[in-house]
């Protein structure tokens, strides 16, 4: 069986978004980029609430999410996520400029997958990215495209 996979980038930072985009493109994985600018859009997109309520929804396999964000900073935006059971099996990894040990003691409790300082290179990103999906492939049947 062949997978597409999906991706979610919670960053306000746009720039961010091209870094990781042009990391993705280092991956021997078809992968599909979801994006969206704040903890608040990620959690609507994935609940399909508001501006995402009329939408073709793909549920990510992954999301990358900023730590510091207006509106819903990534510690909010992984608190509301792990509370939904439809939502709590997604890998999530947090990316911030904050090397504060507690900080990444919280995200890591409150269930992120890695919890990564920026700035960050493309090739740490394709390289966190393919050991998600080679993680992903090991506990699956399913084989890359």
């Amino acid at each position: 069986m062949k997978k597409e996979f999906n991706i979610l980038i919670v960053d306000d930072d746009i720039d961010e978004h091209f870094l990781i985009q042009t990391a993705i493109k280092e991956v021997d994985y078809k992968i599909h980029v979801l994006s969206v600018y704040n903890g608040v859009q990620g959690i609507d997109y994935l609940l399909k609430k508001g501006s995402y309520s009329n939408e073709e929804h793909v549920t990510p396999d992954i999301i990358l999410t900023d730590l510091n964000m207006p509106l819903c900073n990534g510690i909010e935006f992984l608190r509301e996520l792990k509370s939904h059971d439809s939502l709590k099996h997604i890998r999530v990894v947090v990316m911030s400029t904050s090397s504060d040990s507690k900080t990444k003691e919280t995200c890591l409790s409150l269930g992120a997958s890695e919890y990564i300082i920026k700035p960050i290179m493309t090739s740490v990103y394709a390289g966190i990215i393919k050991g998600m999906i080679s993680n992903y492939l090991l506990k699956s049947d399913i084989t890359p495209v």
